[in-house]
């Protein structure tokens, strides 16, 4: 029986032209190319501003506000271990501190009694967490951008951060108004975090936690503290502020020859007072 065999057809440019199966694998290259492109360009990191932030950012990111008390001396224990712990946290994910990438900082110092009276407050410095942290690089970011810049742009995140934290501290200009500047951060940042579909302003409080302004002073070694009587009591509304969508990370800064005041009571009172008014406590520290 005679078998007769299919001559291969030509291309019009006299080529062989390619079988069904080698179409099917040149596809095959041409897609799986086309997604590794579509990969990378998804890896690239995005567009920053001068301030280190997304030129087109998540709205939905929390806001970390860190507020700092600079009338409480930073000692070297605690600019070099504690500065350092909170920078190394806010950059690693999981830990109570982490702030995402792309998401951002607005970093406060705690202002003089009658500036937090009149409304005044602006902020140190605002900037974002632009990624890049060296633990955090995977192969591919090898493939869309190179070490230096990544590193560069990580430097300068964590040097924003630090340079928050005064290398002195500055005298208390006649009072610690922490209640009253709190309220001025919680109508500027928790109510649009309430407002904007779940996200959360987290609340960095770095202070001696010693309240000294003319509505209310801690400065007393015989003071009984009741955060339930002092909420309930009509007279103290103006010190009351609504935190609802806010987590409070509270780090008291121990003062030496302060102990009489800066007792387990006071330390009680304060998250008392912070859950009272709506906040959830993520992280509570006396140091």
């Amino acid at each position: 029986m005679k078998t007769t065999r299919r001559r291969r057809q030509a291309a019009p440019d006299g080529t062989p032209a390619l079988g069904t199966g080698a179409k099917a694998g040149a596809a095959a290259v041409a897609l799986g190319a086309a997604a590794f492109l579509a990969y990378l360009w998804a890896a690239a990191p995005p567009r920053l501003g001068p301030d280190l932030c997304p030129v087109r950012g998540d709205s939905a990111l929390p806001v970390t506000v860190l507020l700092i008390d600079p009338s409480t001396p930073l000692e070297a224990k605690h600019r070099e271990e504690l500065v350092e712990r909170l920078m190394r946290e806010m950059g690693t994910p999981g830990t109570p501190m982490h702030i995402p990438v792309g998401g951002r900082v607005a970093g406060y110092h705690l202002p003089p009694v009658e500036a937090a009276f009149a409304g005044e407050l602006a902020a140190v410095d605002v900037f974002c967490n632009p990624g890049g942290r060296p633990e955090d690089r995977r192969w591919v970011d090898n493939l869309v951008e190179g070490w230096v810049p990544a590193e560069h742009r990580w430097e300068q995140f964590t040097g924003r951060l630090e340079r928050l934290f005064p290398e002195e501290h500055i005298p208390d200009q006649g009072g610690t108004p922490l209640l009253e500047t709190l309220a001025l951060l919680s109508a500027r940042y928790a109510h649009s975090a309430r407002e904007e579909g779940g996200r959360r302003m987290h609340l960095v409080l770095w202070s001696d936690l010693l309240q000294n302004s003319p509505y209310l002073t801690q400065y007393d070694a015989g003071r009984k503290y009741d955060a339930e009587a002092w909420l309930e009591n009509p007279a103290n509304a103006h010190l009351r502020s609504d935190m609802r969508g806010v987590d409070a990370s509270v780090f008291r800064l121990e003062r030496p020859g302060e102990e009489r005041f800066q007792t387990d009571g006071h330390f009680r009172w304060w998250a008392e007072v912070l859950t009272g008014m709506g906040a959830t406590i993520r992280w509570q520290e006396s140091i």
